[in-house]
């Protein structure tokens, strides 16, 4: 393969991600949903720790633990802020009922 092949796959790869983010986002919206219900917060830590675990077993390591670890990182922040966001606007539209 030349570069332009492999660029494609690249390419490929990246719309595969981008697909598997969105899904992400879309359970991590409906845990949002379960947690505004619950009363429990954003933030899981002990969920987090797992999730570190689980996908540095996962990794062959080709990308290096350190590197996974900084993505996913980014991923559960993010994760976090789509949650609070939900959390935030049932609690406006919580209390804006009690009025």
């Amino acid at each position: 393969m030349n570069l332009e092949d492999w660029r494609e796959e690249i390419d490929n790869i990246d719309r595969e991600l981008v697909r598997l983010i969105e899904k992400r986002i879309r359970v991590v919206r409906k845990i949002g949903a379960i947690k505004v219900t619950a009363g429990l917060p954003a933030r899981d830590k002990r969920r987090e720790e797992a999730v570190m675990r689980n996908i540095c077993a996962a990794s062959d390591g080709i990308a290096g633990n350190v590197g996974i670890v900084r993505i996913y990182s980014e991923i559960l922040r993010q994760s976090k802020e789509i949650q609070r966001g939900i959390i935030e606007t049932a609690l406006k539209q919580g209390a804006g009922a009690e009025c």
